[in-house]
């Protein structure tokens, strides 16, 4: 089963009732976005976590150093970088998995920019191309364009995801992990406990279903 990270996480409601239903990572945005939490407040949230549930802060173009401090801060286990970073920026970055998003435009864009980034970044998130917005965009790209790509690392993927189309999702691009956020919302900022449970719900029931055709002769 690949790992499930909830994003935009805003409050402590949402953050427990996540990691109650089994998520792997929950993400922080602190970057310019309707589910945008200050440091502090994230604080808070991550204090009442379980130590197993791995904790991702999400950036745009922000300064190295800022980020270093809220790594260290927050002992975040991961950084998602949703803006145009260097390789030399990436370089920069200290204490935390690197997972460098790249929004899918076409199959030769996706492949140079895996290129560019793949010897520095730990894992890729491959979202949805938008002129509008770096994430949340609550589209989808083709997944199918994933397929026969040989990537140097793990990779996520997010836009749309949701309970009606998370296992298609799985099965189409295989990840090492699906990350959703507008997918399970009421509201922007605000998860809706119905959405994250049937998610899970679908997610375990297709895993059930994988094991058990695997133990047939």
């Amino acid at each position: 089963m690949p790992r499930i990270k909830i994003c935009g996480i805003t409050n402590l409601t949402d953050a427990k009732l996540a990691q109650r239903l089994g998520a792997d990572i929950e993400g922080f945005i602190f970057a310019e976005s309707p589910r945008r939490i200050t440091p502090e407040k994230a604080a808070l949230i991550i204090k009442k976590l379980k130590p197993g549930v791995l904790k991702a802060g999400v950036f745009v173009d922000e300064k190295a150093q800022t980020v270093n401090n809220i790594i260290k801060k927050l002992r975040l286990n991961m950084v998602q970088l949703h803006g145009d970073e260097s390789v030399s920026y990436l370089r920069e970055i200290k204490g935390a998995m690197i997972v460098k998003v790249i929004r899918v435009k076409n199959t030769a864009d996706l492949k140079r920019q895996v290129k560019k980034y793949g010897k520095n970044a730990d894992a890729f998130l491959f979202d949805t191309y938008s002129r509008a917005a770096r994430g949340g965009t609550g589209q989808c790209f083709d997944w199918k364009m994933l397929k026969g790509i040989k990537f140097p690392k793990p990779f996520f993927v997010a836009g749309g995801i949701n309970p009606e189309n998370v296992c298609r999702a799985i099965k189409e691009a295989k990840p090492y992990g699906v990350d959703v956020s507008s997918g399970v919302e009421k509201k922007k900022g605000k998860k809706s406990p119905a959405k994250l449970k049937k998610l899970f719900k679908e997610i375990q029931s297709m895993d059930k279903a994988a094991k058990l055709k695997a133990k047939r002769p």
